[in-house]
């Protein structure tokens, strides 16, 4: 019998598909966002530079960028959290600067403006941008601190929505800075938290013994507060320049029908009231109310005291 020697070649070719291989090797800088809670610019807006080297120049003109919902949010009400705490901020990203077209991800976006896209051509660096959106709370101010989440992007090398080729992913960590603060509204009996009223005018006409004028304060914080007053005539109403007693006419104050003395609160405020933590979105409620003593045998005249509230965090 003949030995027959059968020598079998096995060749294995590697086989790339277009969605694992990166071709068009762009290079991306994707800056870390920081932002800082304030009433005034609740939107901000930051650019993503785009690179193209590579020599495969036409196959890589077109590209497209999207945005996944970060480390906490289960859909697109995209949120940030405290460290070590179960506080979160709620905020956005848009692709046009008026809030509309939130940025989404891989096979989430459906629409064109639901992505960043553009046309690069080779050694071309391409600046584009989005815009992020601080959202502002209906209910509890936020816990002072910094909230933190992880935005991934993914770059593909197509015209939208062929999500075939992924050629770059990149994070960038976002933070919101959360300040201190406190706020005090001066408002009518029974009136609701307005951060532009700060001023209020107690009027009493002429004056009448037991005449009895009052208001309520609002006040919202983020991380405790004291409120303390004092009174630039120490507790009672003067005729401006003049020095007699009898152009003098005393009062008394109450907070929440507490009587509260103000004999030497010009040089030392008196704490009327104080709380810890957050406050609700419509503030924690003091009552104060003033009742004219006598005035019999004052001198005619107008009648003055200021009083000053100072409100502060604690926290």
């Amino acid at each position: 019998m003949k030995n027959i020697l059968v020598i079998f070649f096995i060749t294995i070719f590697n086989i790339y598909s277009n969605f694992a291989k990166a071709d068009c090797d762009y290079k991306m800088s994707v800056p870390n966002l920081t932002y800082t809670v304030s009433d005034s610019n609740s939107q901000v807006s930051e650019d993503i530079s785009i690179s193209l080297s590579n020599e495969n120049y036409t196959s890589c003109s077109k590209f497209f960028i999207t945005f996944d919902n970060g480390l906490y949010a289960s859909g697109y009400n995209r949120k940030a959290k405290k460290s070590n705490s179960n506080a979160y901020v709620f905020y956005n990203i848009y692709k046009q600067m008026n809030s509309s077209s939130i940025l989404k991800g891989p096979n989430d976006a459906v629409s064109i403006n639901e992505v960043l896209d553009g046309n690069i051509e080779r050694n071309q660096t391409k600046i584009i941008s989005y815009y992020f959106s601080y959202l502002q709370p209906d209910s509890l101010p936020p816990v002072a601190g910094t909230y933190i989440d992880t935005i991934r992007l993914n770059t593909f090398r197509s015209i939208f929505p062929n999500y075939e080729n992924n050629e770059k992913n990149k994070n960038f960590t976002l933070s919101i800075i959360v300040p201190k603060f406190s706020s005090l509204s001066l408002v009518d009996s029974g009136g609701t938290y307005d951060p532009n009223q700060n001023m209020k005018i107690l009027d009493f006409g002429e004056l009448v013994t037991n005449q009895e004028l009052g208001f309520d304060i609002r006040m919202v914080s983020n991380a405790g507060f004291r409120l303390k007053i004092s009174s630039s005539n120490n507790g009672t109403m003067n005729i401006p320049g003049s020095t007699d007693l009898n152009s003098r006419v005393a009062y008394n104050f109450y907070v929440n029908n507490q009587a509260v003395n103000l004999t030497n609160s010009q040089s030392l405020p008196v704490t009327i009231a104080s709380g810890n933590g957050v406050t609700p979105a419509g503030g924690s409620l003091v009552s104060l109310k003033t009742i004219i003593q006598s005035v019999e045998g004052k001198n005619f005249g107008i009648y003055q005291d200021y009083l000053t509230l100072t409100i502060m965090t604690t926290e």
